[in-house]
């Protein structure tokens, strides 16, 4: 081309601009909410878009996916639709036939760039016109060729040393060294000056005594020696034979019993009541009051084979006849005896010369009529020769006894029941 056709081209141009047509760069601009980064879809032939903030955007690919870029286009050749405010929807209209779009045209041949003109006055912005139908998306074009990396920027300034950090803390002592090698042994010192000469040693042994000499000749004979003593008494004789036995002495009079012998066999074939006016159920007729009174069980047959040392005396006064230490035993069986009032407490501890002994009673409660209960316990007493014991028993309600049964024949044979059986035993 011609520098004549060049120059003709600028004034063209220049002129297009002062009458305020618009070049084939202008585009009709839609307006939208995206903002730069973000994805979007593959466009036919590029797209700019204006959002909120007025940045206008392009949908260009950066590496394997497309996303919203700040454009280069100035603001100045675009027709930006104005966006309209969204109407309720009264009634549903029907959409039009789409146009068909027509075929693209061959794209000509790209023009020498001209000079650049004088920059004309700025006209009057137009009133926007209706917003066109979206064209189709223009195909992406070819990536432009990566621009060469720029120079690399001279090195700043080396900033001022910063204060030097606080001393850390002493770090702990080392372990001590191996022991080095021994060195070389130096040379033999002089002989020393020599020593004064040491005291004598000890004696040796005597020798052997040598042989004895001859003997002498004999002296003349002394003087006679005083008598030896006596000889050993000889052998005794045979006994003699016994003479006739003498006539027998008198028998002597029987000591007492040895200790730990005294024991005593006591029982009772008799039941036993607290004293109380009674019905024909055997029922206290004086209760609640007043209350029955206390009173000691009672023995009427003794074990004479077993018994010695001690005595039943006005049967209930167990009495010894030496002082000591015993054991005594006893077994009693209750039962309760009233038929209209079937509970009882009974109870039971011991005497000793008439005084009752501390903390030696037990409590029984019976709650069911005719119930036979044994009872069953011992006691160790020390005392006095002449000294006597009582077992002490007290029914609150008068409504049991201490009792006792008669043999049995049928359906089997049972011996009799006491109602009570007592043991004595010297232990100490």
């Amino acid at each position: 081309m011609k520098r004549r056709d060049q120059i003709l081209i600028v004034i063209f141009l220049f002129l297009l601009s002062s009458l305020g047509i618009r070049s084939y760069a202008s585009q009709l601009v839609s307006y939208t909410n995206q903002v730069a980064g973000k994805p979007c879809t593959q466009p036919e032939n590029g797209n700019l878009v204006k959002n909120p903030s007025g940045a206008l955007l392009e949908c260009r690919k950066s590496g394997s996916k497309y996303v919203w870029m700040v454009s280069a286009t100035k603001a100045s050749a675009l027709v930006v639709a104005t966006p309209k405010p969204t109407a309720k929807p009264t009634a549903k209209s029907v959409s039009g036939i789409s146009a068909v779009p027509g075929s693209q045209g061959v794209q000509g041949i790209q023009g020498v760039q001209g000079v650049q003109g004088v920059k004309g006055v700025q006209g009057k912005v137009g009133t926007t016109g209706v917003q066109g139908v979206q064209g189709k998306v223009g195909t992406t074009g070819k990536q432009g060729v990566q621009g060469q990396v720029g120079t690399t920027g001279s090195i700043g300034l080396t900033g001022d040393t910063g204060a030097s950090g606080e001393a850390g803390a002493t770090g702990a002592t080392g372990s001590i060294g191996a022991d080095g090698s021994i060195g070389i042994t130096g040379a033999t010192g002089l002989n020393g000056v020599i020593g004064a000469t040491g005291s004598s040693g000890a004696t040796g042994a005597t020798g052997a005594t040598g042989a004895t000499g001859a003997t002498g000749a004999a002296g003349a004979t002394g003087t006679a020696g005083a008598t030896g003593a006596s000889g050993a008494t000889g052998a005794a004789g045979l006994t003699g034979s016994a003479g006739p036995a003498g006539a027998a002495g008198a028998t002597g009079a029987v000591g007492p019993s040895g200790g730990f012998g005294d024991r005593g066999s006591f029982y009772s074939t008799q039941s036993q009541y607290v004293p109380a006016s009674r019905d024909s159920y055997n029922c206290p007729t004086t209760t609640p009051a007043p209350l029955p009174q206390t009173t000691p069980m009672t023995f009427d047959q003794v074990d004479s084979a077993s018994t010695s040392g001690v005595t039943m005396v006005n049967n209930s006064k167990i009495t010894f006849s030496h002082a000591g230490t015993y054991n005594i035993a006893f077994s009693a069986q209750i039962r309760n005896v009233c038929a209209t009032t079937p509970s009882s407490n009974v109870v039971i501890w011991l005497a000793i010369n008439g005084i009752d002994v501390p903390f030696s009673s037990t409590w029984m409660y019976y709650d069911k009529y005719d119930k036979k209960q044994p009872e069953a316990w011992n006691f160790f007493v020390t005392v006095s020769a002449g000294s006597y014991c009582q077992l002490m028993w007290w029914d609150q309600y008068a409504n049991s006894s201490i009792w006792a049964e008669a043999a049995q024949a049928t359906p089997v044979s049972i011996p009799a029941v006491p109602s009570v059986i007592l043991t004595v035993n010297q232990v100490g």
